[in-house]
């Protein structure tokens, strides 16, 4: 039994994102076998780090920050303090924005693991979209700073207030040179990383060679197909950010309205956090669901979508749409295509593309029998992925000896205190 400190700067919940979600779900199961602690900051301007709500199956210990303490002195010596004198056997370091490799390079005596759901560091924009211009972009803060801190300001204001990332970035000095270098050592200071999709080790690879690709795992049995019954008016579901251009909403916008155009029959939904905005006659929004109310959510639909035009690190909501049996049509980008097999259980198509788009939606809503046979395929897809396979090919074997000599006290996978401060 291993003693396993986390460390995330952004845990949050109820989550606001599939990175949460994954992080959540791997503390959990290790619990199950290992004392697992997590750290976060206790750090809720402008974004919820630390904001948690119920009770979890491991310890938490919240780090208290002001947007005055978290930067990049204060931050790195109080998580190295607070994780040091709960003595672990690994350290595991999730996500977090530009502080991250600080935080890195301050527990580096103990060889963390180090996990990258996104493109967070690689990127300066919106904490790591590697997105310009409704495209890829083929940069990343390695190859020159000075066009990356262009684009960053010049495209901020499309997904988020400037203010949301701009403390950060500015307490960690990712505005400057220095910061590709910081990235660099503490890349070269981890015993792994853990990404989740071949672009990301493309850009690990040159400064550390341990790379292992992690795919995010999905609960098949909260995730779980319905009994069929009988189906009336079609009905497609997206259920990525629609106020993220990343996300490809004004793409699916416009490939409705081709099929409206055609006079075909169908509903569209789409789950929004907040207020909805009015819906009309192509488009319904109905509110946000809870991460245990969206199984049923995926039920309710005959088709989703995925119509992202940047490239999303793995895309947690195709793999829950499979996992419910449902068929999906996604983009051809980023981490989907590791996930979705063309033409079995879903279609592929180009980002960026409403007539692709639109053509590969069509071929669904007018046959039902396809319908069936691609949602069974992408249940049996969505299985290859399932949290028990992911955490015994990856996780435990990562954590399943203590480095330390004595043996740590037995873990027990009960609900635990959250304990306030260090």
């Amino acid at each position: 039994m291993s003693r396993i400190a986390i460390i995330d700067l952004l845990f949050n919940w109820p989550p606001d994102g599939g990175a949460r979600v994954d992080l959540k779900e791997v503390a959990s199961r290790l619990a199950a076998f290992h004392e697992v602690r997590l750290f976060v900051p206790d750090y809720q301007e402008l974004f919820p780090r630390g904001a948690i709500a119920g009770d979890l199956p491991f310890g938490v210990t919240r780090i208290p920050f002001s947007r005055y303490s978290f930067n990049l002195v204060q931050a790195p010596r109080r998580f190295a303090r607070a994780v040091d004198a709960f003595r672990p056997d690994h350290v595991f370091i999730g996500d977090g924005w530009y502080l991250k490799p600080y935080i890195v390079m301050a527990l580096r005596h103990h060889r963390p693991v180090v996990r990258f759901y996104a493109y967070e560091c690689f990127c300066l924009q919106f904490q790591g979209t590697l997105f310009r211009d409704d495209a890829p972009c083929p940069r990343s803060v390695f190859d020159g700073m000075r066009e990356c801190l262009a684009c960053t300001f010049h495209y901020s204001h499309y997904y988020t207030r400037l203010t949301l990332f701009s403390q950060e970035m500015f307490a960690s000095l990712a505005i400057t040179p220095f910061y590709p270098r910081v990235l660099s050592r503490a890349l070269a200071h981890a015993s792994r990383v853990l990404c989740y999709n071949e672009h990301i080790k493309r850009l690990v690879l040159p400064h550390q060679r341990n790379v292992t690709i992690a795919p995010s795992g999905i609960n098949t049995d909260l995730f779980s197909p319905a009994q069929a019954t009988a189906s009336g008016t079609p009905v497609i579901l997206m259920t990525s950010r629609v106020h993220d251009r990343t996300k490809g909403f004004h793409i699916f916008e416009k490939a409705v309205a081709l099929l409206r155009g055609e006079r075909l029959t169908f509903r569209v939904l789409i789950p929004v956090a907040g207020v909805p905005p009015a819906s009309g006659e192509r488009i319904e929004f109905i509110p946000w669901r809870r991460q245990e109310d969206l199984p049923a959510l995926y039920r309710s639909a005959d088709i989703c979508v995925v119509p992202s035009v940047g490239p999303e690190p793995f895309g947690i909501v195709t793999l829950e749409a499979m996992a419910c049996g449902k068929p999906v049509v996604a983009s051809n980008i980023g981490g989907l295509p590791s996930i979705v097999n063309e033409g079995a259980g879903g279609f592929l198509v180009p980002p960026g593309d409403p007539n692709a788009l639109a053509a590969r939606i069509r071929l669904l809503l007018l046959d039902k029998e396809l319908r069936a046979r691609m949602g069974a395929a992408a249940r049996r897809r969505a299985e290859e992925f399932a949290w028990n396979r992911i955490m015994q090919d990856i996780y435990l074997p990562l954590f399943d000896k203590p480095r330390r000599g004595t043996c740590c006290p037995a873990a027990s996978t009960e609900a635990r205190p959250i304990q306030e401060g260090v």
